[in-house]
Formats: structure tokens, sequence, C-alpha cells
């Protein structure tokens, strides 16, 4: 056991993100192997195969993850890249799903696993899609890394932001508010290395304040409009982890999720094409393909988006926009959803 090591955080308890980095990692990683505590599938992004790895840089208070992030010495069995691969693709074809990814903890960790990995599934022909969801942290701090990714056309990244700002940055990690910038550098380096990414954050109201909302989807609009505009916005959810880690933070699980939180409805016929694409989208999750939430909007998808049909909303728009016959016009229709969501916060 590392003496200091953070386990669930208290307000005002921070740490250096690179000790936990470096601390984690050495009970996670061990050569080109990573601990994993579970293969499954599961039914997030339409069907997914998942990998369970142990560990996190992170100790965000609202985490959904299990024990094995707080206490990564007692949880997990390590494998290697190909004992993983196997597992996953394992689990891939029982359940008859055409993505995977590795979820619970920071894949990002344990480098030389993850590039060995992601290497086979690019190989693989029944995997279609590879989800990499991280909080961008070393992919930050090391554009090399990000690089290394962009060579895999499978990968698409979700990056998980946890704040508008430094303060509520280390309030909720934990970590250092010298590091705020850094999941930012992130979304910069993946946009300059051309990799399939959208980004994430947890704006839910009880979390963070609205004018914080304004500031990240401001600081995200200085990066790229799109990007900006096709953010995924995170509810928290009663998991038995997060009313324990709340707790221990200080907060009372009980007042804060009998507080209720408004939804937006999707009007029917309401905008161009486009501007309707980011507004469809904008309804719900990850869970529902993007022709599931045309059909849930009762509306008819354009001819020209129905090769995208089968994939989750949001990287459905990224791979849009990285087409260059509409990548104006999915700019232009970002920037007037993101003026019509700004005027309604």
């Amino acid at each position: 056991m590392i003496a200091g090591y953070p386990r669930f955080i208290r307000k005002g308890q921070v740490f250096d993100l690179l000790d936990v980095v470096r601390g984690t990692e050495t009970i996670v990683c061990k050569g080109d192997m990573r601990k994993y505590t579970s293969f499954y599938a599961t039914g997030v992004y339409r069907g997914i195969a998942t990998g369970y790895v142990v560990g996190c840089c992170f100790r965000c208070f609202y985490c959904w993850s299990e024990w094995s992030r707080d206490f990564p010495e007692f949880f997990g069995d390590f494998y290697s890249p190909n004992e993983a691969y196997k597992r996953i693709l394992e689990a891939a074809k029982k359940w008859n799903v055409r993505k995977a990814r590795i979820s619970g903890g920071e894949p990002t960790l344990c480098k030389e696993h993850l590039i060995k990995l992601l290497g086979k599934f690019e190989k693989d022909n029944w995997i279609e899609l590879f989800i990499l969801e991280t909080n961008g942290a070393l992919f930050g701090l090391d554009p090399s890394y990000v690089s290394e990714i962009s060579k895999f056309g499978k990968v698409h990244v979700r990056v998980s932001l946890k704040a508008g700002n430094p303060e509520a940055f280390e309030l909720r990690t934990g970590v250092d508010r010298s590091y705020f910038e850094v999941p930012f550098k992130a979304i910069e380096y993946l946009l300059k290395s051309n990799v399939s990414f959208h980004v994430a954050a947890m704006t839910d109201p009880r979390i963070m304040p609205k004018e914080e909302r304004a500031e990240l989807i401001e600081r995200l609009r200085k990066i790229d409009t799109v990007i900006a505009a096709n953010l995924e916005e995170e509810i928290c959810d009663p998991y038995e982890t997060t009313i324990v880690r709340m707790q221990a933070f200080g907060i009372d699980p009980y007042r804060f999720f009998t507080k209720k939180v408004g939804n937006d409805s999707y009007k029917k016929g309401d905008g161009d094409c486009f501007l309707k694409l980011f507004k469809i989208a904008d309804v719900e999750g990850e869970d529902a393909s993007l022709r599931d939430l045309y059909d849930i909007a009762m509306e008819e998808m354009p001819s020209f988006l129905k090769i995208y049909g089968d994939l989750p909303p949001r990287i459905a728009i990224y791979r849009i926009y990285r087409n260059p016959r509409y990548q104006e016009k999915v700019r232009r229709a970002a920037e007037r959803f993101l003026d019509e969501r700004c005027k309604c916060s």
C-alpha cells in the first residue's frame, strides 16, 4: 500500500496529478499488462463490449466507478493486451455487438498496454468502433500520446470534462488547479491530430452552476464551435458508490438526489437540417443511435445522413463535421445552436 495514496476526497483535499498517476500505475500496470475486474457487454452506446479496468488519476466526488478506483490494490487481475482483446471480443460476439471499449477507470494509464490493445482491435474484422473514454489528463500532458492514438482508424475518443474553472476543477476532482487547462489541451491536440472525438461534461445543475456551465461552453467554443455544440451533457445518478463518495465529501446524498433536474424537449420541425441535427442529438445521451433519435423526434432523416444512422449521435456529428462537403454548413449550424442554447441558459 502506498502511503498517502488518495481514496475518497473531502472538501479541500488536493493532490498533485503526476503523483497519483505514478502511484496508480505502480499498482495497476506491470510491463504491458493491466488490471481488469471483468469483461461483459452493456446497453450503452446501443450495445458495447467492455473491459472494466482498475485505477484512475482523478477522485471526482460524484464518480460512479466501482471501489477498484479507490482501492486498486484489492481488485482485479493482470491481463496482457492479447488476453484482454480476446476477452472483450468474446463478450462482443456473445452479445452480437460490434463496438468495444475499456471503462471503469482511466484507460490512458498503462500506455504500453493500451497501444498494443488498440493495435489488436485495429486488425480485427468483428469490432467496427472502439470508444476510448478518458478524462484527457495524460493526452493533455503528452501530445505524442495523441499522435499515437491518431494511427488507429477505429478509435473514437470521449473526453470527459469536470469543471468550467480552476477552482471548481480542484474542488470536484481533488487535482491541483494548476492542471485545469490540461484536458482542454487534450482537446486541442485531438483536433489537430484529426482524431475522431467528442466532449462530455458533468453539467448537472446540482453540481455545476449555470454560470460555470456557460464558462465551460465558451472555453470550448474558443477551441472549435462544433466541438462546443456537440457537447454531451451528463446528469449525476445515484449509484451506490456515488452516494458513499458524496457522503465522504460532505454532501447529503438524499437532499442532492431529491432535487429535480429539468429536461429540454425537442420541437418538431425546428430549424434547418444541420441545426435540427444538433437539437435532436441534444435530447438524449449516447444510448441510442442517430437513427433512433430521429424516430423518437418523429422526423425524417435526410438521405445523406443515413450512412451515419447506426452511430451514437455525437460520434455521427463529428464524422459529418469532418466531411469537407458538410463542414461549413455544420459549423454555421453549430453557431446558431450555441447562440440559442446560451439564450436559454
